[in-house]
């Protein structure tokens, strides 16, 4: 096939426009060619697309999880339906391969990705299982990420909320007022207690990140 009249176009400038779409719509361009889908996997593109995402606000997802039982068994009965609310689409996402119902389900979002933690109170009333997965790509598979035990029962409301520098550790906020935050290593499995000088005992915690842009100007 002839590629006279076919237009080249920059990957720089493929990728500014490529960040005006949707995320979802942005995969389907990795076919392309083998530059467009390197650019799309980058950690730049990653970047520029979540800056132009919350400059504009095009792409905003709602996320629901629903925690009603069905009373079967091998049935969960939880549903996670991510609202697009600029087109209003609907959409319904995976749950964790192996989840059956658990008694808390609680998600949020974790270093970009959608996290979904699951707290199983088992046979033993006093001893809880608490799983941690995130979906590192929207509409993907889910990855566990931790999993422990606990005979707390102020520790059966789990919120991760980052990442350590190094991706070693995840800050967890418990339901305790004694025992609010602990960092998890995740390749030793244990525990950090974090203290707060002065910290009240029940609070909720929020991330909040320093910027050189004035919002009021």
């Amino acid at each position: 096939m002839s590629t006279a009249g076919r237009i080249s176009i920059p990957l720089d400038v493929a990728a500014d426009i490529l960040c005006s779409l949707p995320a979802k719509s942005v995969l389907r361009f990795k076919a392309v060619s083998k530059a467009w889908c390197s650019l799309i996997d980058s950690s730049y593109f990653a970047r520029l697309q979540l800056s132009a995402s919350i400059e504009t606000n095009n792409d905003l997802m709602l996320v629901i999880l629903s925690n009603q039982r069905t009373g079967d068994d091998d049935n969960p009965g939880y549903v996670i339906v991510a609202l697009h609310l600029g087109t209003l689409e609907r959409y319904k996402l995976p749950l964790p391969v192996g989840v059956k119902y658990r008694s808390l389900a609680t998600l949020t979002i974790l270093g970009g990705s959608l996290c979904a933690t699951f707290t199983d109170y088992g046979n033993q009333v006093m001893t809880s299982a608490i799983d941690v997965w995130v979906m590192k790509e929207y509409g993907g598979e889910w990855t566990k990420l931790l999993n422990f035990t606990t005979n707390n029962r102020n520790h059966n409301w789990v919120y991760p909320i980052a990442y350590s520098q190094s991706r070693e550790k995840v800050l967890l906020h418990f339901d305790d007022p004694y025992d609010n935050l602990r960092w998890y290593h995740l390749k030793q499995e244990k525990f950090i207690p974090i203290k707060i000088p002065g910290a009240p005992k029940s609070f909720q915690p929020m991330l909040c990140l320093p910027t050189l842009v004035n919002y009021g100007s």
